[in-house]
């Protein structure tokens, strides 16, 4: 007759002969870089989103950039100029697009006297002009001078195209003039760029 205690001894035996001889599993789960790996995937992610967001962002509130320089109509207000003065008006002609015109019109004195005007940006982003007037008189002649060359000095003549120019220079050197008169008209060709520009546009002046 078996004895109950050897019987649970041998049992007790058994059991732990099966978990001494049982293989043990030492790889850990790889739960922790898993995480790592989606913590960095979550990050790129945010970021991209982020920086789609800044991108749509600008393309709906960009705007480019406006020209500063307001370009007139010239030929226009040329024309219905020549139709209202009964002297020859001149006005550029046959200027490359760098040559945009900013201003076009025409004045009256108080003493009655007509002035066609012309402002003009030039290719260097300088500025020049012409102006024509019937303006009478030797005072007020020289004082319609003097206000359009800026209070510039003469300072000898130039020839354009076999035509000959009193040469005028402000006392900054930063203003240049050229100036004639023509069958009791004045014309003043007045800019802040070199001689090189000033006599290009003064040789594309035509009366029509």
């Amino acid at each position: 007759m078996t004895n109950p205690s050897e019987t649970a001894s041998t049992d007790s035996t058994d059991s732990t002969a099966t978990a001494a001889t049982r293989p043990v599993d030492t790889t850990a789960p790889p739960v922790a870089r898993r995480r790592g790996r989606e913590t960095a995937f979550d990050m790129v992610r945010s970021l991209g989103l982020v920086f789609l967001f800044v991108a749509v962002l600008l393309a709906i509130t960009w705007r480019a950039k406006p020209d500063p320089i307001h370009v007139v109509d010239y030929n226009g207000a040329t024309a219905s100029a020549r139709l209202q003065i009964d002297w020859p008006v001149l006005s550029p002609t046959g200027l490359p697009d760098a040559w945009r015109a900013t201003s076009a019109r025409i004045d009256r004195g108080a003493d009655g006297a007509i002035e066609w005007y012309v402002g003009m940006v030039t290719p260097s982003d300088q500025f020049a002009s012409i102006a024509q007037s019937d303006v009478k008189g030797g005072a007020a002649l020289r004082k319609y001078v003097a206000d359009r060359t800026e209070g510039a000095v003469e300072s000898g003549t130039s020839t354009v195209a076999g035509t000959p120019w009193r040469r005028f220079v402000s006392g900054d050197e930063k203003t240049r003039s050229l100036v004639r008169s023509d069958n009791g008209v004045t014309i003043v060709v007045t800019g802040t760029t070199g001689w090189d520009e000033l006599t290009t546009f003064v040789g594309s002046l035509r009366s029509g």
